[in-house]
């Protein structure tokens, strides 16, 4: 057996025995289904607002905030609700596959960690102005709930 020949059957048998380690795209419930990531966010009070806590879906990223599908703690009916990235004390994503993620104060949402979370949007290349229109008639909102300074 030539040196050539060897070579060649070790290749082979490291990439028969070859493995991934770690989690897989096909294990994440979002590679199979249209929803995005179930979220916690805590929207800080401010003049005349005590803070709440809202748990949904995770719509879109945007620039200046965050869009999600959901109800407050209190009790409320769901709703589509945009808050500020000045007013986003806590954002805790949950509840798809394995990836977790926690940030805090809006000073912690770098470029890098605003990009993970839209990737796990709903809507990652952004809503529509349709369907932004559709999801409110959906939710029977005439408008956007806004959370901003």
């Amino acid at each position: 057996m030539n040196v050539m020949h060897r070579a060649g059957l070790i290749l082979v048998a490291v990439s028969i025995s070859a493995c991934h380690v770690g989690p897989q795209i096909k294990d994440l419930d979002l590679a199979h289904n249209p929803e995005g990531a179930t979220v916690e966010v805590q929207v800080l009070a401010s003049e005349g607002q005590d803070k709440l806590k809202f748990e949904g879906e995770l719509l879109e990223i945007r620039s200046d905030g965050i869009i999600i599908s959901g109800a407050a703690a209190n009790g409320s009916a769901d709703e589509v609700i945009f808050v500020a990235w000045s007013r986003a004390g806590r954002v805790k994503a949950t509840r798809f596959g394995g990836y977790n993620a926690t940030i805090g104060r809006s000073l912690e949402w770098s470029p890098e960690t605003k990009e993970r979370f839209r990737l796990i949007s709903r809507f990652p290349q952004g809503i529509s102005p349709e369907m932004m229109d559709s999801l409110l008639v959906a939710h029977r909102q005439e408008r956007l709930s806004r959370f901003e300074l």
